[in-house]
């Protein structure tokens, strides 16, 4: 049994958004980062004492959706955050009705960036995980998000910004290499995302600093010629055009800080006989507004910020420093001297709220700190000294006007950490909204964006939450969740396996991941009792000791796979019980070999990895040992070996480049490594690939340069290593995809000249064609092969307009099985697998979500809809298979992604279906009986770790009103009575119990009537 790594997704946050928060060098990417993240969230799941046979793997919610680029469309917020297990989505919530709700849309790679409003439609950036085309053009309408690809291929169009201009957008993209960056137009439609004009024929115009002002949007740009100066356009090819060229020649003016002042902008530009200075411009002329310090050096104006109908900005003269500065677009005005002398006061993060500005700056003696200014001297005031002394404030970085108060997000130093706080620009009202993370922990990182009675903000409360949407009006203290996308996200299990160790124990595998730990190989014990899941391998708090790319293999009781840690690096590991773990050293210390493709044979796992580094590094293969640790087999010197491997009579095959023959067909059995054939004789590569066994022989596709690329046979030997057939004879070849195992048969899929791709079938005399899904030159993409029963299930898109559907094989004739989703939508059935001569499939039929569904050859009916009934989708996946148990990983609302089990028997023994998905269980699994409770709570608690829970009860605000300490406890399970305090006073209503135990918490809703 072999599993290989499951498709995910990593996502680095920006580093400015979290700008305190360290980063390791060594490890792969982590999400969400444990310092900044952890703790409780208030979840509404009940676990009442009737719910306690069903349990669950995982319970994770940490980390948070982050939600970044808060921006304002009508009553709603738009922002990007993170989906729970699949990447990046945009949200939006409606503060009127306060709900809100994902838009759909694939998962990104990456948050949503340049979200822009044009008309009815947002407009953003992004790329889609599975879609294949890199960054691109989208747009929503509020419900649904559609994609308006500019780049041809895989690299995505590298858009750099865009600004609205009525119900258009004005876009940087470079639709291909040749073109370079230049002005594009999208009103939201394919046929209008269109090049809008190609203003550096030869090459990459650079477009920066798209601002819409009046009629235009202004921008600066390079045609080849001028260099780079202001050009303006008004969304049509003969509009766009050069303002003026400032600064002849191929340096150009470089506009710079680009802000509007009703129909004009204002900038800096460079002019030679005046340096970098301040302009401005309606889109016809540009005038300069004042040459700051006079001559050709520059005051190189920046920070440009419009409110109230000026513009305030920092320039730097050689007789005062950086200072600030203002201007109406007729003059500009020095406002003061705030750092006495030649130093800088540094003004930034400027913010307009009723005709007065308020920015930070450092005046020589409190440090950087929040200052007000009406305009002129005299009104330029230090607001109030946060932090005394010349550190000043810490980590100030935005002010946003709300309800006649700036808020900003600030440290005052006081050992409370961000925290936001609001000012109306006097010292006593100055002060801390709220402490929402207590003690040193970041409750607020924000921007906040002001939307009516509220101010919204990225904040965390120190909680399960994580990072997510919150708001504040303006009664002091009173700051809320608005709405958590992603509570009780689960421990999203991966690559599920069932082991008996070496004592018989039976256990479920899975990787999967929790708040504290990272991601880390489990194993479930006890499955007949009360199932307790253990770590297998080294772990470290919030470090993936199971990478992305972590695998294991099993063999007769043995464990082998992989784990990384900080002692060990990267590395093979072996258990033959969940106690009884040793790490395989390969390159001694914490560097790590980044073992690949483990295999077993013989009683003993084998992988290959990186033996040395230096001078370059080279590679081999690698037997594992418990007891005098891993042995080199064999060197390969050049190309890394890739897999997978396959084991015939005690022969492990694998494709492999030793640097003088290209990669090749090879065997070892572990004492003796050769190369079996050298397909494509010389240097060049046939590269096997596909591995797949059926009955004594594997079966694989290689590249030959009279054939192309084919299907193959081998038996371990030269003589018995042959091409099946040439199916598309010379050489172009048929690709063969998709080798299944249907013994007798191998199924794969293949193209021929004159047709589509097809399902194909290899026999003792070559190969045939099945029945055509659509004739001719069109194709139905077969997919998800699966042998079950003597039949063959897979997915296809046929032409008869169904969509794409799942369809069966026979001797006697290809068909489609079922139209589950009538229409030429289509159910879109995947993850196909066999079970007790059974085809178990997820497929959506437009009225139940994707649930579980299961074929036997003549017909197809849901297995169940017990997971998330009605039209929720479970989502079901990663299937494995032990005896009459099917393993799966689900979705639920109320728990998130763990891991379900079902025992597919009847009353009669008889595999049949019936009866419930059970869920595994968790590290840390809590249950209330008495639901509504008086004076008394009962507990039940079920842990798989050791020490001492802290039980606490929390009112719907997050306040501890009441907690319970009852000692130590072992693994397993414990059951209490909580009295409560006499003189609790707490009102009647709905309550949370929260323990917590060695870095693991669990949630459970109560109802008090007192």
């Amino acid at each position: 049994m072999r599993f290989h790594r499951s498709s995910g997704w990593v996502a680095s946050l920006p580093a400015l958004l979290f700008p305190d928060v360290p980063r390791s060098g060594r490890l792969l990417p982590i999400l969400f980062l444990p310092s900044l993240f952890l703790a409780a969230m208030l979840v509404s799941a009940v676990l009442s004492s009737s719910s306690l046979a069903q349990t669950q793997l995982i319970n994770i919610s940490s980390g948070g959706s982050i939600p970044q680029f808060l921006t304002r469309v009508g009553d709603k917020v738009f922002y990007a955050a993170a989906d729970a297990g699949e990447g990046f989505g945009l949200y939006q919530y409606d503060t009127g009705s306060e709900v809100g709700g994902r838009i759909d849309s694939p998962p990104f790679v990456a948050p949503p960036v340049h979200l822009t409003q044009a008309g009815s439609l947002l407009f953003f950036v992004a790329e889609a995980i599975d879609g294949g085309e890199g960054k691109e053009l989208w747009a929503t309408n509020g419900s649904t998000a559609q994609e308006f690809p500019i780049a041809p291929g895989t690299d995505g169009s590298a858009i750099t910004g865009m600004a609205a201009l009525g119900s258009v957008v004005i876009l940087a993209a470079q639709g291909d290499t040749v073109t370079g960056t230049e002005l594009w137009v999208s009103d939201g439609t394919s046929a209008g995302t269109q090049l809008l004009k190609d203003i550096h024929p030869s090459g990459s115009s650079f477009i920066q600093e798209l601002t819409t002002a009046g009629s235009y949007v202004f921008f600066r740009a390079d045609d080849g010629t001028h260099g780079s100066e202001l050009w303006r356009s008004d969304g049509t090819t003969s509009g766009t055009q050069m303002v003026a060229d400032l600064n002849p020649g191929a340096s150009g003016s470089l506009p710079q800080s680009i802000v509007a002042l009703g129909s004009e902008v204002i900038f800096g530009a460079t002019e030679p006989g005046d340096g970098t200075e301040l302009w401005k411009s309606d889109g016809v002329t540009m005038t300069q507004i004042g040459d700051l310090e006079p001559g050709p050096s520059s005051s190189f104006p920046a920070g440009l910020t419009e409110g109230d109908g000026w513009v305030y900005f920092r320039a730097r003269l050689s007789s005062l420093g950086e200072e600030l500065w203002r201007t109406n677009g007729l003059v500009a005005d020095f406002v003061k001297d705030i750092h006495p002398g030649v130093a800088d006061s540094d003004p930034r993060y400027f913010a307009a709220m009723g005709g007065e500005f308020f920015f930070t700056a450092d005046d020589g003696v409190h440090g950087p700190e929040l200052w007000k200014t009406d305009g002129t001297s005299g009104g330029t005031v230090l607001v109030e000294d946060l932090v005394p002394g010349p550190e000043g404030d810490v980590f100030l970085s935005w002010i946003e006007p709300h309800d006649g108060f700036a808020y900003f997000a600030a440290d005052a130093g006081d050992g409370s950490g961000r925290e936001l706080w609001r000012s109306d620009g006097t010292s006593p009202n100055t002060e801390r909204v709220q402490d929402l993370d207590p003690g040193a922990g970041n409750g607020a990182v924000g921007p906040g964006l002001s939307m009516d009675a509220h101010l919204y903000l990225l904040a965390q409360d120190g909680t399960d939450t994580g990072a997510e949407l919150y708001r504040t009006d303006s009664t002091l203290g009173n700051l809320e969740l608005v709405w958590d996308p992603l509570p009780q996200r689960g421990s999203s299990p991966e690559e599920l396996g069932y082991w008996i160790d070496t004592r018989g124990d039976e256990h479920v595998l899975a990787f999967a991941r929790t708040p504290f730990y990272g991601r880390e190989l489990y194993a479930i014990q006890n499955l007949g009792g009360e199932p307790v899941s253990v770590f297998l391998g080294p772990d470290y708090d919030g470090v993936d000791g199971a990478p992305e790319d972590a695998e294991y293999v099993l063999d007769d009781g043995s464990l082998y796979f992989t784990v990384q840690s900080d002692f060990y690096g990267y590395e093979p590991a072996v258990a033959t019980t969940e106690t009884d773990i040793e790490i395989q050293d390969t390159i001694p210390g914490s560097i790590g070999s980044f073992p690949t493709d483990l295999f077993a044979m013989g009683g003993d796992g084998y992988y290959f990895a990186i033996r040395a580094f230096t001078p370059a590094p080279v590679f081999g293969l690698f037997r594992m040992d418990s007891v005098d640790g891993p042995s080199l087999v064999h060197p390969f010197e050049s190309v890394r070996p890739y897999g997978p491997v396959v084991v015939l009579d005690g022969v492990a095959l694998f494709a492999a480049h030793d640097g003088a023959f290209g990669t090749e067909l090879w065997r070892s059995d572990g004492v003796t490594t050769e190369r079996v054939r050298d397909i494509y004789p010389g240097p060049s590569s046939s590269e096997p690939d596909r591995f797949v066994r059926m009955g004594d022989h594997v079966f694989f596709t290689a590249f030959h340069p009279s054939s192309g690329r084919e299907l193959w046979r081998t038996d371990g030997t030269e003589a018995g290593t042959s091409i099946v057939e040439d199916i598309e004879s010379g050489s172009t070849g048929s690709t063969p995809q998709q080798l299944t195992d249907g013994y007798p048969f191998l199924y794969f899929t293949a193209v021929e000249s004159g047709g589509g791709r097809e399902v194909y079938r290899a026999t003792s005399l070559g190969t045939e064609r099945l029945d055509e899904i659509v004739p001719g030159p069109g194709s139905g993409g077969p997919a998800d092969l699966e042998a079950a029963g003597g039949r063959l299930y897979f997915s296809a898109d046929g032409s008869n307009g169904s969509g794409r559907e799942p369809w069966v094989a026979t001797d006697l004739a290809t068909t489609q099985l079922v139209d589950l989703h009538p229409g030429a939508t289509g159910s879109d059935p995947a993850d196909f697998h066999s079970h007790l001569g059974r085809c178990y499939f997820t497929a959506d039929d437009g009225l139940l979500g994707r649930e579980l569904w299961r074929a036997d050859g003549t017909s197809v009916a849901l297995a169940t809809d017990a997971i998330a009934p009605g039209g929720a989708s479970s989502d079901p996946g990663e299937f494995a298979t032990h005896g009459s148990l099917l393993l799966f990983a689900a979705t639920t609302e109320e728990f998130g992604r763990e891991i379900w089990l079902w025992e597919d028997l009847g009353a009669a023994g008889v595999p049949d279906g019936s009866g419930d998905p059970v869920r595994l269980v968790d590290r840390l699994r809590l249950a209330v009986g008495s639901n509504p409770a008086r004076t008394d709570i009962d507990l039940r608690l079920v842990t798989s770790v050791a020490g001492a829970p802290t039980f606490q009860l929390l009112d719907v605000g997050g306040r501890v009103v009441d907690s319970f300490t009852p000692g130590g406890v072992e693994r397993g399970t414990h059951e209490w009575t909580w009295r409560l305090a006499d003189d609790l006073t707490a009102p009647d209503g709905v309550y949370f119990v929260r323990v917590e135990l060695e870095k693991e918490h669990a949630v459970s809703k109560i109802v008090l009537i007192r």
